[in-house]
């Protein structure tokens, strides 16, 4: 280093500088939505911060990119993933989906002393090889929320929300008989975590007809994907399909309980729920099929 015509050496440089000792670290709390609470600090000790103790290790500043205020703010954050604490089976079934992460800059020598407090929520998690990426949302996610209705003929209302009125049919305690393999025919589908069969003793004594349970969800109460729910896609007697596939392989035994869907026509919310009056559809709006139609005479 040169200044003027003066070369200044290494001992010289070191005592230019200002002996300043940086004593701030990041601290992250994640808030699952099942009430599993992990902490995490950027530092190389466990760090105290308001009753609780924060773990060494956790993402910095440089993982993240800031968006202009009022912005979708998404981004990804990679460091806690990586922690012990967070199993990777648990980030497949989903517990960290919808999490909440508070964010915190801290003196770690007066821990009293803290700044820029922020708050996201997971969006969702992917794998890129061995790493998990998780990608969050600020505050601006309840902005986003759609208002208002759109006209069509069937319903759009949730069921068994307050809004519509009708509860869903629940069938609790059904056992897997079998599942989707190789040269199976249950609904044709091959794939061991998409369709299964439910016994006949945990069937019985109602049985419902096919494709009431379509749109509803399983929700499991036993095996490796205990505590999960997804989305049903097809129903046919005791055979079942869903949407997306399980995050683990459905085996035979799990038992789930089952919630019954709903396809927003009016006769099933009149036939199936007894919920006519609630229904939110235009069953007899004129559709582009109607300028086609040939005239009938009377």
């Amino acid at each position: 280093m040169m200044i003027g015509n003066h070369f200044l050496r290494e001992g010289q440089i070191q005592a230019l500088r200002p002996r300043v000792t940086f004593t701030l670290c990041h601290v992250w709390q994640v808030d699952r939505r099942d009430g599993v609470i992990h902490r995490f600090a950027s530092h190389n000790k466990p760090v105290r911060f308001f009753r609780g103790d924060y773990m060494p290790i956790g993402p910095t500043a440089s993982d993240m990119q800031q968006s202009e205020a009022g912005a979708e703010s998404d981004f990804e954050i990679v460091g806690f993933l990586s922690s012990d604490s967070i199993r990777a089976s648990d980030i497949h079934a989903g517990r960290y989906d919808g999490a909440s992460i508070y964010h915190h800059v801290i003196d770690w020598m007066r821990p009293w002393k803290w700044f820029r407090k922020h708050r996201w929520w997971i969006k969702e998690i992917k794998a890129s090889g061995s790493v998990f990426q998780g990608r969050v949302q600020g505050v601006e996610r309840f902005l986003t929320i759609p208002a208002g209705r759109r006209h069509e003929r069937e319903c759009d209302k949730v069921l068994g929300s307050l809004e519509c009125g009708a509860i869903a049919k629940v069938r609790f305690g059904a056992i897997v008989e079998a599942v989707a393999a190789t040269g199976s025919t249950i609904l044709g589908l091959p794939h061991n975590r998409m369709a299964f069969r439910i016994s006949a003793a945990s069937w019985f004594p109602v049985v419902p007809r096919d494709g009431l349970l379509a749109q509803g969800k399983v929700v499991w109460t036993s095996g490796p994907n205990k505590g999960t729910e997804q989305t049903i896609g097809e129903h046919v007697g005791r055979e079942l399909s869903l949407e997306l596939q399980a995050p683990f392989a459905i085996k035979a035994g799990d038992v789930c309980t089952i919630f019954s869907g709903c396809d927003g026509t009016l006769g099933t919310c009149g036939d199936d729920y007894d919920n006519r009056i609630n229904h939110g559809g235009q069953p007899y709006m004129p559709s582009t099929e109607d300028i086609y139609r040939k005239t009938v005479e009377v």
